[in-house]
Order: structure tokens, then sequence, then C-alpha cells
């Protein structure tokens, strides 16, 4: 992920409310890898998603996926 595209996922996770629950990035053997875990409000994910997908051909990755937090208590 350039820094270009960390910048711009970090836009559009502010711009649906959304935030960053993890942020990892490494360097090994000359490949760089960084992976980011934003956490989007269910009314905002699919304007989210759009906005990500925007001049995007191909993805070499990509994981969704929910959590039902009906029922848990702090």
């Amino acid at each position: 992920m350039t820094i270009n595209t960390a910048e711009r996922l970090m836009k559009l996770t502010k711009q649906y409310e959304g935030y960053v629950s993890n942020d990892e990035s490494n360097n090994n053997y000359g490949q760089s890898r960084h992976n980011l875990t934003v956490r989007i409000p269910s009314k905002n994910f699919d304007a989210f998603l759009k906005g990500v997908g925007e001049g995007v051909d191909e993805f070499d990755y990509k994981n969704i996926s929910t959590n039902d937090v009906t029922a848990e208590f702090l």
C-alpha cells in the first residue's frame, strides 16, 4: 500500500465516521506490506466501499467481515 493509498483510506474512514482499529506495516526481504483494519458504521458502509473502489481495477486482497454486537454489554 503506497502512502497515497493509506492517506486516501484514512480520509475515507474519517469521512464516513469510522476509525482505525489496527495499523500494521512491515518490510521483509524487499517486500513492503501495510495492513489497515477500519471500522465503519453500518449506515455508511456501502458508501465507504464505493469510495474505496473508485478508480481501482482489481484488488490484490479484500476481506469484509462483520460482528453482531447487539447483545454485547460492557
